[in-house]
């Protein structure tokens, strides 16, 4: 699971805000076995409004994501990811 959760977090990483000030919003996100996001949350605020509607931006344009490997079994999987606003 460490290797399809970090394939996750690097495509989020890659629309992490700019310009909107320095922060991290952790959003917890929920991923189909498929790879569908389920759903995205803030689980803790950067304390910029900004921010935080930007990462959970980040999250939506990122998927689909890869499908989870078979031996997790049929989910939905839950993670917890820092976004860093750069």
């Amino acid at each position: 699971m460490s290797r399809w959760g970090g394939q996750i977090q690097s495509r989020i990483a890659r629309g992490a805000p700019r310009g909107a000030g320095k922060g991290t919003a952790v959003v917890t996100i929920r991923i189909s076995a498929a790879g569908a996001l389920v759903g995205a949350n803030i689980a803790r605020s950067s304390g910029n409004a900004q921010i935080d509607r930007l990462a959970l931006q980040a999250v939506q344009s990122a998927g689909p994501f890869a499908p989870a490997p078979d031996a997790l079994g049929p989910g939905p999987f839950s993670f917890s990811v820092p976004i860093e606003s750069r």
